[in-house]
């Protein structure tokens, strides 16, 4: 028996078609499935893996969102995640957006330095 499932993420959509076992398997039948390599659960797990993380991005991301990934050399690392987020409101790089997030703005920051 076939079952069918969709699973939506942002924009994306994935439609599977998968075989259900049956209960009243004979044993040659389930001895089979338990024949599975280590190669083979290796690569799936690593499909798996890829599968959820490509969901995840697409519904946490849209096309045109903007992505901030401040880095600092050691001796300038800010104390905390809240100290880099005041300074990028103060710098103007991103503007609050109420308590639960912040937005980018486009060409915000301070101008680069010559």
């Amino acid at each position: 028996m076939k079952r069918r499932k969709t699973i939506r993420a942002g924009r994306l959509v994935y439609d599977i078609a998968y075989t259900v076992p049956r209960p009243n398997a004979t044993k040659q039948e389930r001895g089979r499935i338990r024949e599975v390599t280590a190669e083979q659960i290796a690569r799936t797990n690593c499909n798996t893996a890829q599968r959820k993380l490509e969901l995840l991005m697409a519904a946490n991301f849209e096309p045109g969102d903007l992505l901030i990934s401040p880095t600092y050399r050691d001796d300038d690392l800010p104390g905390s995640v809240d100290i880099t987020r005041r300074r990028l409101v103060r710098d103007g790089v991103i503007e609050r957006k109420g308590d639960n997030g912040h937005k980018a703005v486009p060409g915000g920051g301070r101008p680069e330095r010559a």
